[in-house]
């Protein structure tokens, strides 16, 4: 491949604006190097301006808040290659440092010549196990996108997937790991070290104190199980995982699993035409819920506003987010299951939604109060575009 070498050069601290600059260091307990795609100057400043809100939100609910930013620190961001999106929209991964450890990883994307951003924990634990295996190694790594799998190119050339995705794309079984890396062969990119601090702006006033339904809503979303945890991830029951969580939360009676609501729907199914069965739809999630769960949900063709999102957090109820899958043109699925459970004001004019993505055990932080909320990840995004309300 085409190298851009990055050099960082040490400059002297200076305030400005209420953030600091300092000469870049190792944050790390490893060293992660990597030949990342372009990341547009525009995007890194983005990163670097908007980061502190999203670590404050995820930091909420363990009882921290502004005062523990210093304690975080933004790691360098790398792209990943892939053969379908074009090179300034695909998304920026960077991870945040806790004592030498990554414990989020934060999410740029392009996204209708605006940027789109979350933060999570999803990653984490492949990237930090990752940067152990590769310690020491004199040749950067390769991270690319196959279909909504993530491998690496190591120092002798071997492609190793880092990340299975619990939902496939067509393109799996038509394009080969060797086709992808031959198609990204040529493209210009850059070595970064992931665990070179990279400064961001942490503001001089933020909220001074939450107040529950003034300007933060948390419900406590009751998750037992996720899509990676049966049959090895390949599953089609993200609406089964979603309706579960909520059921849970609503009902302190019920353990429901996902496997009792994709049973009801397919009571023939055996083996992988099971696990495999195109899942449900809004309408069957709707009919379950009132006549196995006793709740009275009703459907919304739209995204809900801001105002009826807090109402609904304010009573308790989470929501239930149907979204389109927007991926590259072999995409196989057309919507993904997500939930909101949660709503939080940083600062005057920002709110942030607690959304959960079934992928994962833990919950992810995007903007809210826009017309279509999205969740992005490396490859595609998930774009909010219908709702299920009034769990009770």
């Amino acid at each position: 491949m085409k190298k851009w070498m990055v050099t960082l050069l040490g400059i002297c601290w200076v305030t400005l604006f209420g953030f600091s600059a300092a000469e870049a260091q190792e944050i790390a307990d490893n060293v992660l190097a990597v030949e990342s795609g372009e990341i547009s100057s525009e995007m890194e400043l983005y990163a670097k301006n908007n980061v502190s809100n999203k670590i404050v939100s995820m930091l909420l609910p363990e009882g921290k808040g502004q005062a523990d930013l210093e304690d975080y620190t933004l790691g360098s961001g790398i792209s990943m290659l892939n053969t379908y999106e074009k090179i300034e929209e695909r998304t920026a991964v960077y991870p945040i440092y806790y004592d030498g450890k990554i414990v989020y990883t934060y999410m740029v994307k392009k996204d209708e010549e605006q940027y789109i951003d979350t933060i999570g924990v999803s990653l984490v634990k492949e990237l930090n196990e990752l940067a152990v295996q590769e310690k020491g190694s004199q040749t950067p790594i390769t991270l690319f996108n196959k279909g909504y799998d993530i491998y690496y190119t190591n120092g002798n050339e071997e492609n190793v997937l880092l990340y299975q995705a619990p939902i496939q794309s067509d393109l799996q079984n038509e394009t080969t790991v060797e086709e992808v890396v031959d198609a990204i062969s040529n493209e210009h990119t850059e070595t970064v070290d992931m665990s070179e601090e990279n400064e961001y702006i942490k503001p001089k006033k933020m909220v001074r104190g939450y107040s529950s339904g003034s300007n933060y809503s948390m419900i406590d979303l009751k998750i037992y199980e996720n899509q990676l945890q049966v049959n090895g991830g390949k599953n089609e029951w993200c609406m089964g995982y979603a309706l579960s969580a909520i059921a849970n939360t609503k009902r302190s009676s019920f353990y429901l699993k996902a496997e009792t609501v994709m049973r009801h729907f397919f009571p023939k199914a055996t083996g992988q035409s099971f696990y495999m069965n195109g899942g449900i739809n809004m309408q069957q999630a709707m009919d379950y819920s009132k006549s196995k769960l006793g709740m009275n949900p009703y459907y919304v063709n739209r995204p809900l506003t801001l105002a009826e999102n807090r109402n609904e957090l304010n009573k308790g109820n989470p929501v239930f987010v149907f979204a389109k899958v927007e991926y590259d043109t072999n995409a196989k699925y057309a919507y993904h299951a997500l939930v909101l459970h949660g709503w939080v004001n940083p600062d005057k004019g920002l709110n942030v939604y607690y959304i959960w993505n079934p992928w994962y055990p833990h919950t992810n932080c995007i903007d809210g109060g826009v017309k279509s909320p999205t969740l992005p990840f490396p490859g595609g995004k998930f774009t909010w575009e219908h709702s299920l309300r009034n769990f009770q």
